[in-house]
């Protein structure tokens, strides 16, 4: 078994057919995809807007009825329950 494993516990150390090698290192890698990252939202909860103008910012609450169109929801703005669609300011 290789030093790399022998500082793990019996229970953690592959056993003698399952010995794993250490990866070859020499070969590198030319380009390194860039990671997807969404950054054309400022919401840090998109879709759901911040705050709701007359009721007050976003927070998460127990699960209730939209005051609007009845759908189920957990958020709130003030003391407001709305949906996704009806905080958007869409018909529902």
């Amino acid at each position: 078994m290789s030093n790399l494993y022998s500082a793990l516990p019996p229970l953690f150390r592959p056993r003698q057919s399952e010995d794993l090698s250490v990866p070859d290192t020499s070969s590198k890698v030319s380009k390194v995809p860039a990671l997807a990252v969404n950054v054309r939202h400022g919401s840090y909860s998109f879709p759901w807007p911040d705050e709701v103008g007359g009721l007050g910012p976003r927070r998460v609450g127990a699960f209730d009825r939209c005051e609007k169109c009845g759908l189920g929801s957990w958020i709130r703005y003030g003391s407001t329950v709305l949906c996704v669609t009806c905080a958007k300011g869409g018909s529902a």
